[in-house]
This record gives C-alpha cells, structure tokens and sequence, in this order.
C-alpha cells in the first residue's frame, strides 16, 4: 500500500439539507473548495431520520468531519509508542486497531505505510 486512498481534506460538517420529508433532514460532510465552509464536495451524509434525530445526526456527521484528523492523530500516537518504546503495549494495540479499520487492512506493512504516509502529508486526494 503506497498511498491512503482516502479523500484529502479537510472535512468540516457543511450544510443541513431539507428532504422534503418533515421528519428527515440530511448533514453534510463536505471537502472545503473555496472560502465558505459550505463551499465544498460533499463525502458523506447523515440523515435523521435513522441516526436517532437531529442531535445525533450532527454529531455523526462531526465525527465523520474529524476522520481525517482523528487518523493523522492516530499516526502520531503510534509513531510515539514507538519511539518510547511501547510498541507492544495495550495502548499501541488500540490504536493500530483504529488504524486498521481505517485503512481496511490488518497487514502490518499497511499499517507502517500509512502512518508513514499520514506523517508525511503523502495521501491520495
């Protein structure tokens, strides 16, 4: 695995659009282009209606918008276990487990090369 094929951001919860149905509206996560934080392509939505109401719904779609940083966080936390040598410690594990499901692969040299590439700045957009 050379690059992370995730989309480069940075994500930011955009817009609340109306469904037409009174009971179902939708959050935006959006890619930002240009100088409004509506500006922007959208990756991801959460309606709702099946996301426990609007309050879930938003903090759903904030927490897609944080993917990103939340991954590149998770980058820095392994490089550190690392480098204080606790790469074998329960905190590391977690932390790789995020990484994985992330990436969407369990091979250690995905991993090392995505944290690589998140350290780096080094992912698809």
């Amino acid at each position: 695995m050379n690059q992370l094929k995730h989309t480069h951001g940075p994500w930011s919860l955009g817009r609340i659009q109306n469904s037409g149905d009174p009971i179902c509206g939708i959050f935006e996560v959006l890619i930002h282009h240009g100088e409004k934080p509506t500006q922007g392509n959208v990756v991801a939505e959460a309606y709702t209606a099946t996301a426990g109401g609007k309050e879930n719904a938003e903090a759903n779609a904030r927490l897609i918008a944080a993917a990103p940083d939340l991954l590149k966080a998770a980058a820095v936390a392994m490089r550190l276990c690392v480098s204080e040598g606790l790469a074998g410690s329960e905190e590391s594990q977690v932390i790789r487990e995020a990484i994985q499901k992330a990436i969407g692969s369990t091979a250690c040299s995905d991993v090392n090369s995505a944290v690589l590439s998140l350290l780096n700045n080094q992912h698809a957009t």
